[in-house]
């Protein structure tokens, strides 16, 4: 299991409130997010910093981390219940997740300084060759990851000027997470942003009311509730709080990897579809499964669902 925090502001399970947190979110449920952002108050705002950052990519449709980045750089209670508010009430996709998961690795170590690798990487973007581009995402993330951004910001000049703005606050979160050389979340965000096409171009903002290059005006997000105000739970969560990764979701209601890819799509609102919402976790599941099978699923595990080079086709 995960190694040992201190407990929350009343004494809860530190992994607990936050797989509570991050569902929550999720699930747009400011109600028991909020409460699970209280519980970890003001221990935890170090940790709230970089954690809403990392799900802003992580669960989040479109462009939506530059706000987030900026209430975090604020810090205050006030700030990180607009960052709640407004993570919660944005359009929910885990495209990003995925490309990490089943996409942004590599089997067999791939040569090349960082200039032929960015190249490549280069033409599998631009061709939407999702296969490739993973491949060569994580060997130039591996190789030299301020090369990768540089890359990607270039790209970001020269074909989706509306997304400068974002790259710029994706690059800075990456940095500012505990462990910036192994989170590649905000770099296949990018790459997802890269491939995400809504008419009119607005839609691939993550709320309604933001803007491509401005940031919000702090008192334009509306702060659904104080944090100290959200019911407070006595006992365990709601069970779609638990992961695999918790005590209770573990062991006591037998969760594992299948469980998970499926309760964190079907909790996600509201749901903006996109790139691999129909695609197969099975490269994922079933490394996962490796670890922990209590169902004892036959593997290779096999979830029914097409591969991304099969929808997407590949420059074969």
């Amino acid at each position: 299991m995960a190694y040992e925090m201190k407990p929350t502001r009343t004494g809860r399970n530190f992994w607990e409130v936050t797989s509570a947190m991050q569902n929550a979110i999720r699930k747009g449920d400011y109600e028991l997010a909020g409460y699970c952002v209280w519980e970890l108050l003001p221990e935890y705002l170090g940790y709230l910093r970089k954690r809403l950052l990392v799900i802003s990519a992580e669960d989040c449709f479109g462009v939506i981390t530059k706000e987030i980045l900026a209430l975090c750089d604020i810090g205050t209670e006030d700030a990180m219940e607009k960052a709640l508010a407004l993570i919660c009430l944005a359009k929910k996709n885990r495209d990003a997740d995925y490309f990490v998961c089943n996409l942004m690795y590599n089997d067999v170590p791939i040569d090349g300084d960082k200039q032929e690798l960015g190249k490549h990487l280069f033409t599998a973007i631009r061709q939407k060759d999702v296969v490739k581009a993973g491949h060569f995402a994580m060997a130039l993330f591996k190789k030299n990851r301020k090369y990768l951004w540089q890359l990607l910001n270039d790209m970001a000049r020269m074909y989706y000027q509306h997304l400068e703005s974002e790259f710029a606050a994706l690059q800075i979160s990456n940095d500012r997470v505990s462990t910036p050389s192994t989170e590649t979340v905000f770099a296949a965000k990018a790459i997802c942003l890269m491939w995400t096409c809504k008419d009119p171009i607005e839609r691939t903002l993550g709320w309604e009311k933001m803007d491509f290059d401005f940031l919000l005006n702090p008192e334009d997000i509306p702060i659904i509730k104080p944090l100290d105000e959200c019911t407070k739970i006595k006992g365990f969560f709601p069970d779609w709080a638990y992961n695999w990764h918790t005590y209770r979701g573990k062991y006591t209601l037998g969760r594992d990897a299948v469980h998970a890819i499926e309760n964190d799509q079907r909790l996600l609102t509201p749901l903006e579809e996109n790139l691999f919402d129909d695609c197969t976790w099975n490269r994922d599941i079933n490394a996962c499964l490796l670890k922990h099978n209590p169902k004892h699923y036959r593997l290779p595990y096999d979830d029914g669902k097409r591969r991304p080079e099969e929808k997407y086709g590949t420059q074969e």
